[in-house]
């Protein structure tokens, strides 16, 4: 790490020279939210010529910066967001980057620094970017922070759908008070329940297609009320069998 600012410097002086060149014909970026801030892996397919350094900006607050070449720990150095990553005489190469953004950080900056033929960027697994050809020099920045108005609609739909099951059992509790007998098992209540979150997951799509809806809170619902479904289905099953 002494040495940084000089390799940094020999590899910019070596990219200048006609005759070396250095492209990255893919760099996929995966960005997720976890406890402890924001996961990034950042993958790039590069086809190089004589050039023996890869340099890739990293933004300053990134922490925990790993970096791998063809699955083996790779040698890097620093000069501020800049690495410098030894690739040696390979003339193709697959470069993993996984670092820790802090969950303070607010938006999600990329620079350019090497000819890029494609670039995907996803958030939690929905694509957020995508660019072709890009030159070097070409910045990339946008917001990571949680959406609080897309949390709201996942529990503002959650709760209501529980609201309405405890009403149906309600119901149905009181006509067999005297029963004795376990009312959320009551098939009548389960096939109410199974027709309640069918029409849910129908609306639930409408509004997702009708872009009402994020991608996020769309499948967060679906599989949650999906998951249900299926169970109430099994248990009517099971009733039907005994």
């Amino acid at each position: 790490m002494r040495y940084a600012g000089l390799v940094v410097m020999l590899a910019i002086i070596v990219s200048a020279i006609p005759g070396y060149s250095m492209i990255i014909e893919s760099h996929d970026i995966s960005i997720k939210r976890i406890s402890e801030g924001f996961r990034v892996l950042e993958e790039m397919e590069v086809v190089k010529a004589n050039e023996t350094i890869l340099l890739v900006w990293i933004q300053g607050e990134a922490e925990d910066v790993a970096i791998k070449v063809n699955g083996s720990e790779a040698n890097f150095s620093r000069s501020g967001e800049v690495y410098g990553v030894e690739l040696g005489n390979l003339t193709r190469a697959h470069v993993e980057i996984d670092y820790l953004l802090p969950k303070e950080t607010q938006n999600f900056f990329k620079k350019i620094l090497q000819p890029c033929k494609k670039i995907i960027i996803k958030l939690d697994g929905n694509r957020v970017y995508e660019g072709v050809n890009l030159s070097e020099g070409c910045s990339l920045s946008f917001s990571i922070k949680e959406r609080v108005i897309e949390r709201i609609n996942y529990y503002m739909y959650t709760t209501l759908i529980l609201i309405l099951i405890l009403i149906i059992i309600l119901a149905y509790s009181a006509r067999k008070r005297r029963t004795g007998k376990m009312v959320t098992e009551d098939p009548d209540v389960l096939k109410v329940k199974k027709d309640l979150l069918m029409n849910v997951l129908k609306e639930i799509e409408k509004r997702h297609r009708s872009k009402e809806m994020s991608d996020e809170v769309y499948n967060r619902l679906k599989e949650e009320f999906k998951r249900e479904t299926v169970n109430i289905v099994r248990r009517l099953e099971e009733m039907e069998k005994s």
